[in-house]
């Protein structure tokens, strides 16, 4: 999601976002928690120590923006720094960092022979037969490449659909069915297009494929990440969840979804043909119209202007600053959690050299 006057505080709270009439859980599971090991204090060098006071000095000196930094390579917990208001329990916003966690569902969908990428989207919700999403593919819409003109960056577009469900005044079916099939192009698009419209179908979906939205993304992704304490989702009035930017996490739990990301695309917690799918998700499929320098894949953002994309990088990405950033071959993972549109070049910087740090 981007875009619009939708904001959140330091400490997750929002009273708009995640209250009780409008979240439902998404649980962990039995399984047990993934244990983020730190490095013994003895064997701490000088570059650690040089690197954890410059994590440090940037969540002071960017108070009003920087939430949460952590640091995870190669099975150890390198550093993790919080705003003074924060603790690693509180939940967090983590906006359009959301679709890549959809993704992830979609893998297993697929490899279970639920679906398919070439299906209609209609052959699962027939609501859709007049709207704008009647002929549209579900790997277009993992694509982002529909064809359905929405523009995200318009300011208040993103913004306003956002609030109005979020008040409980609409929901995303009445919004889609309102998007009407004679409006827009029969076909989807060969350009690409972020649109989260695209996500909230695809969750629509997977939703009628596995008789829950809410249940599937524990069974096929929050069970397996070693959470440390069930999600939440953001809800519309009708009980669906905003499958494009309605994950709300615990900190270290972002961090534990990255790790359960790399362990997907190297095969370490994956069948073949679910890492030959986040294989191709993670890969720069599109390259993005507004930002040249990024590449696209299903939902995962990769070629990142900021990071040498030779270590096979790619990112889940929120609005106001979210980030879940993950290097395959040195088995780095790295997560901002920010509250506005500040820059993140520090971050990316220190992911950098978080890659080259001696591990021992």
């Amino acid at each position: 999601m981007s875009g619009g006057a939708i904001s959140q505080n330091i400490d997750g709270r929002n009273s708009g976002f995640a209250n009780n009439n409008n979240k439902v859980i998404v649980p962990k599971g039995g399984s047990p928690v993934l244990d983020l090991r730190q490095i013994e204090p003895g064997r701490v060098d000088k570059r650690l120590l040089e690197f954890r006071k410059e994590v440090d000095s940037e969540i002071r000196s960017r108070a009003d923006f920087n939430v949460a930094w952590l640091f995870w390579r190669d099975g150890v917990l390198i550093h993790e720094a919080y705003h003074p208001k924060v603790k690693p329990d509180n939940y967090f916003l983590g906006f359009s960092v959301t679709k890549s966690l959809i993704a992830m569902a979609y893998g297993h969908a697929f490899c279970g022979g639920k679906l398919a990428p070439g299906d209609l989207a209609v052959k699962y919700v027939p609501q859709l037969s007049d709207s704008a999403y009647a002929n549209r593919t579900i790997e277009s819409l993992l694509l982002m490449k529909s064809g359905v003109p929405f523009d995200e960056y318009e300011s208040e577009n993103a913004a306003r659909v956002f609030r109005s469900v979020l008040s409980q005044s609409d929901t995303y079916d009445s919004i889609f069915l309102k998007m009407r099939e004679r409006d827009f192009p029969a076909k989807a698009s060969p350009n690409w297009n972020y649109d989260t419209n695209n996500t909230e179908m695809l969750g629509r979906v997977l939703h009628a494929v596995s008789g829950g939205l809410d249940g599937y993304l524990s069974q096929a992704v929050w069970s397996k990440i070693g959470a440390q304490a069930d999600a939440w989702f953001v809800v519309d009035k009708e009980k669906r969840l905003l499958a494009g930017s309605g994950l709300y996490a615990q900190r270290r739990d972002f961090l534990r979804l990255g790790i359960h990301a790399l362990g997907l695309v190297s095969g370490e917690n994956a069948s073949p043909c679910l890492r030959s799918y986040m294989g191709k998700a993670v890969s720069p499929l599109s390259v993005t119209t507004r930002q040249a320098s990024f590449g696209y894949g299903y939902q995962f953002w990769s070629r990142n202007k900021w990071v040498s994309n030779n270590d096979g990088v790619f990112e889940m990405k929120g609005h106001l600053g979210q980030r879940v950033i993950v290097g395959p071959k040195t088995r780095a993972v790295a997560v901002a959690l920010s509250v506005g549109d500040g820059e993140l070049d520090r971050f990316y910087s220190l992911f950098k050299r978080l890659r080259e740090l001696p591990m021992q």
